[in-house]
């Protein structure tokens, strides 16, 4: 299955939005914020994008 940029970019923005909410302003940690903005760049995969998101929300599930 192909991925189109708009998935990738909405995965993206999913990834930076579990890390700024949920960890930082729900959980109170301390950490830069993400943008959840950002454009995917051409050497960001499918694969990635979705290894990234993945590990946001094992941090999520720990808090």
């Amino acid at each position: 299955m192909a991925w189109h940029v708009a998935e990738s970019t909405r995965l993206k923005h999913l990834t930076a939005v579990e890390l700024n909410w949920f960890v930082r302003a729900y959980a109170g940690a301390h950490r830069e914020l993400e943008g959840d903005e950002g454009a995917v760049t051409a050497d960001e995969t499918a694969s990635d994008l979705a290894d990234a998101y993945r590990e946001a929300i094992a941090v999520t599930r720990v808090r």
